[in-house]
């Protein structure tokens, strides 16, 4: 389906192809995965695909920054395989860079820069979606040099210019049209999406746009045997756990009430880096255990109608459980009200305080 000619360093993509990907086919952007995969020299498994990195995969963050995270390499090809992620994000891209066409002269060279890009997928996508110049900036050396191969093998490299660095430190040479930033763990527990939305929103341009728009964030408390054997093993010191992998019998009670707070990454505006929420908790009924865990969800409004709902996707927006102590406050036995605090990007809450009277 890709075009193999080249002219000055430039693979030509069937047009056919490209309006394909564009609109989220899947196998389309299966075909570019396996163009990554063939770059770097790693196997493929078309049919199942997250085969390709194991099966039973859990996230790999590594500390490469004192304000944030950055994705291991395994990480960034399975955000490039998960493919309903990859879909809507692409299809996002489309509709904002078309967007930018009616805001902007045509004859204006447009710009974009991608933080945080992983894999490279996302900045092709926006190459082929009409941007004329894409800066993708990514933490990890070795996620950039593979991205950096891929670009190259489909042709993009005159468009598209990976770098290795910060995309809270980045200083950029002049103002771009659009910002993109998928750096989006459940509930902003690790990823510094809004550290780096709110650094670099100083170099967009008048009517420029940012994606994703927004996530809303959901929370509520529950119970949890943390004590369970297998649950002791999954976490391993790790401070929060995809809620899907946690063994049915150690789930203690039925979720609760939720709490939504919502974040915007919009134009000219800083996301709050403080998060906040009060959570509704059942009194002191003997009948009830108390909580001491936070079930976070979370949806993606990538951009206008695209979204990614919480659980659609195999890892982004994944339900996730965090550990929280509660303490019941004496002779309560009505729903209380707890106060949830903590910074994005950074850990877990490890209370929820309650709140009296």
């Amino acid at each position: 389906m890709i075009e193999q000619t080249i002219q000055e360093n430039h693979t030509l993509l069937q047009e056919d192809f490209i309006r394909e990907f564009l609109s989220g086919d899947r196998n389309a952007i299966l075909e570019l995965a396996e163009k990554f995969m063939q770059a770097n020299n790693l196997e493929f498994n078309k049919k199942y695909p997250k085969a390709s990195i194991g099966d039973k995969w859990i996230p790999e963050y590594i500390a490469l920054s004192e304000n944030g995270w950055g994705m291991s390499t395994t990480d960034a090809i399975r955000c490039l395989l998960d493919i309903e992620r990859t879909t809507q994000l692409v299809k996002g891209i489309k509709a904002a860079t078309d967007d930018l066409r009616s805001r902007f002269p045509s004859d204006q060279p447009l710009r974009a820069i991608d933080a945080g890009c992983g894999s490279g997928i996302t900045p092709a996508a926006l190459a082929l979606a009409g941007i004329d110049e894409v800066v993708g900036i990514d933490i990890n050396p070795d996620t950039v040099n593979m991205a950096q191969k891929f670009i190259a093998a489909i042709g993009l490299s005159d468009t598209v210019n990976i770098q290795y660095a910060d995309a809270t430190q980045y200083k950029p040479k002049g103002l771009f049209h659009l910002l993109f930033s998928e750096n989006l763990s459940t509930g902003c527990l690790y990823e510094p999406q809004v550290q780096i939305h709110n650094y670099l929103i100083q170099y967009l341009a008048e009517e420029g746009i940012v994606i994703p728009k927004a996530v809303t964030i959901s929370m509520c408390p529950i119970t949890v045997n943390w004590e369970h054997p297998e649950l002791q093993k999954m976490m391993d010191g790790r401070k929060s756990i995809a809620f899907p992998r946690l063994p049915k019998e150690s789930i203690l009670s039925t979720e609760g009430e939720k709490t939504e707070v919502a974040i915007l990454f919009a134009n000219g505006t800083s996301a709050p880096e403080q998060i906040k929420a009060i959570l509704k908790i059942p009194g002191n009924d003997q009948s009830l255990l108390p909580p001491n865990a936070i079930l976070f969800r979370m949806d993606v409004k990538v951009y206008e109608e695209i979204s990614i709902p919480g659980g659609t996707a195999q890892f982004l927006g994944v339900p996730e459980v965090a550990p929280a102590s509660y303490q019941t406050p004496k002779g309560s036995k009505k729903l209380a009200k707890a106060q949830v605090v903590y910074k994005a990007g950074g850990n877990p809450p490890k209370e929820m305080k309650p709140i009296v009277g």
